[in-house]
């Protein structure tokens, strides 16, 4: 029986990054299961995106027993998370407390994307009301009130002003002439002459309301006020595994996934250059189920060619490859697919997918097409494809669980 055990050696210059395909019930998340029980072998991080919790359920409890800093961030039900996450965390503040605008700009600019050019008028605005809540708190508040909520409750109060009151903003008309040239200020003078225009000022509050207030609830403020939070640089530092509940049918949650997943790798890139040898003290995996269809992750195919040296790498679990154009342009699908040192096809029919598998092994797309059930593909770098026998599901759960199972050993021939 010839079974495929992956390299998870992320000190040896490898190329880690890897993709799943396969359709629904192909086993994507039984392989991910194999894949973790590899990466015990190594004083590594994980971050693990887990639709509907299973995995948070399955194994939590026994890679703590094995020294791990476990951990939850659940965005479907935040009260459930075991660690707080405050977005506001990530902005900088130098050495004579002054924030850093660009951080609050990116910020501002993920949670209000510009999904229409002809929008471009309207989402810049609510992207400055936003900002200017962001730095409101950023300048003016203290300790533990320097939250995202926060943030949301002074955003909530700015968009209730109107033309025939704008009374709202009389904190930011003070803040203002006190402190023009901060960054709050700045953003305030920008959208204040909007406010006089009834209609186009209803819109600006429409797409502000849209994409960021709505998580003005009791369950997010415990995620963004718990005291104790989550400190991304910490996962490069301490061998630790986050796990993320993300619901795979409810869009509602996804500007601040978005959030969380492009200051998650801004911050591990950060950490890993400011070492002298340029590379994180613990390499951290992020294993992405259901990739191309759950949250966009911003500039992620720049990402994924840049984060490897530093030693940071990922897991796409995804139907097929044609799905990925579902969500990312084809430029964006090709970089992600090329920047992937290995591919496990589990089967299916997409006809983009098995093309392509067919291709990088030299046969047929017609017996790709024919690949038995208990059989998979591997396609490395610089190799032919080569057919492994499939793992029986869920087998890996008795060596992450130590009950006496031996690891499974690679025969890797013809």
């Amino acid at each position: 029986m010839k079974l495929y055990r992956r390299n998870t050696d992320a000190t040896a210059n490898n190329n880690l990054n890897r993709l799943l395909v396969g359709p629904s019930g192909s086993g994507k998340t039984s392989q991910l299961v194999a894949d973790i029980a590899d990466m015990l072998d190594n004083n590594e991080s994980m971050v693990i995106a887990d639709t509907k919790k299973s995995l948070y359920k399955m194994i939590a409890s026994d890679l703590e027993e094995k020294g791990y800093d476990v951990n939850l961030i659940d965005f479907v039900s935040p009260e459930n998370s075991t660690i707080g996450y405050n977005p506001l965390d990530t902005i900088h503040i130098n050495s004579e407390g002054e924030i850093n605008h660009l951080d609050i700009n990116s910020l501002s600019d993920i949670l209000v994307p510009l999904d229409e050019p002809r929008d471009s008028f309207w989402v810049n605005s609510a992207r400055d009301i936003t900002g200017a809540a962001i730095g409101y708190v950023m300048e003016t508040f203290n300790g533990r009130d320097k939250d995202f909520y926060s943030a949301l409750e002074v955003l909530s109060k700015i968009i209730r002003a109107d033309k025939n009151d704008d009374s709202p903003l009389d904190f930011l008309k003070r803040h203002n002439r006190g402190y023009y040239d901060s960054y709050s200020a700045i953003r305030y003078r920008s959208f204040s002459s909007v406010i006089k225009a009834e209609n186009t000022w209803a819109c600006v509050k429409n797409f502000a309301s849209a994409y960021v207030t709505r998580f003005m609830t009791k369950e997010y403020k415990q995620l963004f006020g718990n005291d104790e939070k989550l400190d991304f640089k910490q996962l490069g530092r301490k061998k630790s595994v986050l796990f993320l509940n993300l619901s795979d049918t409810d869009r509602s949650t996804d500007r601040i996934v978005s959030l969380f997943y492009s200051q998650l790798f801004r911050t591990l890139v950060e950490e890993a250059d400011g070492r002298p040898e340029g590379k994180l003290a613990v390499p951290v995996h992020i294993f992405l189920d259901d990739f191309a269809s759950n949250t966009v992750i911003s500039d992620f195919d720049k990402l994924i060619s840049t984060v490897r040296s530093r030693q940071i790498s990922v897991s796409l679990l995804i139907q097929s490859l044609s799905q990925l154009e579902t969500i990312y342009t084809h430029p964006q699908a090709l970089t992600i697919i090329n920047n992937c040192g290995e591919m496990i096809f589990l089967g299916g029919t997409d006809f983009d997918t098995v093309n392509y598998v067919a291709a990088r092994c030299a046969v047929t797309p017609e017996r790709i097409m024919a690949l038995p059930r208990d059989k998979v593909i591997c396609l490395e770098d610089g190799k032919r494809g080569e057919i492994f026998d499939r793992i029986p599901p869920y087998s890996a759960l008795s060596r992450i669980r130590n009950t006496g199972a031996n690891k499974i050993i690679t025969e890797k021939g013809a």
